[in-house]
């Protein structure tokens, strides 16, 4: 893999140094300019593409963030939510229990004013 690369790296110079030679005998050096400019595009294009991954992450991160607060929260709420179904059923429950007992004394009361009548 390596090897490959700097092979083919080594024959791009080569072939640059060839073309050099013939725009100095040629005293023209459009394609020693057209190359130079050519690189600076693919320079400016890389780091184009670097930024953006750069944002990308930042984005993918801040939206992690952001996700993992939003289940904290909803997380809380639901035993917020638990919590006060559990207190509300219990409250219910001592009410009925309360309830039950006025009214068996009421009942008791009713019978021993009948009784007390008869």
């Amino acid at each position: 893999g390596n090897l490959l690369k700097m092979q083919a790296e080594r024959a791009q110079v080569q072939e640059w140094l060839e073309e050099t030679k013939s725009d100095l005998v040629e005293m023209s050096f459009q394609n020693l300019v057209a190359k130079v400019e050519a690189e600076r595009r693919e320079q400016e294009r890389l780091s184009e593409v670097k930024k953006k991954e750069r944002e990308a992450t930042q984005t993918v991160n801040q939206l992690q963030a952001e996700l993992l607060r939003e289940q904290a929260d909803h997380e809380k709420e639901t035993k917020l939510a638990n919590q006060e179904i559990k207190d509300l059923k219990e409250e219910l429950q001592r009410n009925k229990t309360i309830s039950d007992i006025e009214f068996k004394f009421e009942e008791k009361k009713l019978r021993a004013r009948e009784q007390a009548l008869q």
